[in-house]
């Protein structure tokens, strides 16, 4: 388990450091020509999916890579531990049932279906464990995916709502009516 988070640790670096290495000048490299970024969403659901956060990261949201890491730490660390405790219990089901197995009882002080009560609790606590660690996945690519749609959202000051009179000039009764006219601007 330590080697995976060790791992997992490199290749964060990594990206972090990669993603730094590389700016632009405000000139690009024709001379006088603003060099022009498009953020593209299909590259923040592909980081987000290889490692889990890169997508935040790339798309400039550093604060929710913490929240990303913390739910697949947890959840990735809940499958352990809930794994270890099913295999534990499932042992000693089998050493009090089975008594040619050879399997040493590890719970002697609990009875065969106190044992099993055990052994189904911890298996759907796994289970659920397994189900949320790909729920929390699959959010951390939608919510790259939101915001690299987002980054070119216009939230500006400079949004206005006008209201005019008007004449409906192509009403059903063939006569010009009067109204108001409702104008967005965004």
């Amino acid at each position: 388990m330590a080697k995976f988070f060790i791992s997992y640790f490199l290749y964060f670096i990594f990206f972090l450091t990669y993603s730094y290495a590389q700016t632009s000048s405000p000139l690009g490299k024709s001379g006088g020509i603003d060099s022009v970024h498009i953020h593209s969403p299909k590259k923040a659901v592909i980081l987000s999916a290889i490692i889990p956060g890169s997508g935040q990261a790339y798309n400039k949201k550093y604060w929710k890579m913490p929240v990303v890491y913390a739910a697949m730490g947890i959840t990735v660390y809940l499958f352990d531990y809930n794994n270890k405790l099913y295999k534990e219990y499932k042992r000693s089901y089998i050493s009090k049932t089975d008594t040619l197995s050879g399997i040493i009882d590890t719970h002697p002080d609990k009875s065969a279906s106190q044992v099993r009560k055990y052994e189904t609790t911890y298996h759907k606590h796994r289970d659920l464990s397994i189900i949320l660690t790909a729920l929390f996945y699959t959010l951390n690519i939608a919510d790259a995916y939101v915001d690299a749609h987002l980054m070119t959202f216009d939230v500006s000051d400079n949004l206005s709502m006008n209201i005019m009179p008007s004449i409906n000039l192509y009403s059903s009764k063939q006569k010009p009516s009067a109204g108001f006219t409702l104008s967005l601007r965004f």
